[in-house]
């Protein structure tokens, strides 16, 4: 099972969207997703969880995407 937390941005910066997901923001994810797992009696199945990063740029009408697997919290 895997838990996606999607950040995006419109305006270019140094940062990626997903820089914002901070160690306090992952703690609380994975609380969520521990206390979901557990409600739906599947806290003995594998999971993890993921970030996607969407950095908008709409002169040229494209989107850089890059997608961080199995982030530690």
């Amino acid at each position: 099972i895997v838990f996606v937390e999607v950040k995006s941005q419109e305006k270019p910066t140094s940062f990626l969207p997903a820089d914002r997901v901070n160690k306090e923001k992952l703690h609380r994810i994975k609380q969520t997703a521990q206390a979901w797992l557990f409600k739906h009696k599947k806290d003995e199945l594998p999971w993890r969880i993921d970030i996607i990063s969407v950095s908008l740029n709409f002169e040229t009408r494209k989107a850089k995407i890059i997608h961080f697997r199995n982030i530690e919290a």
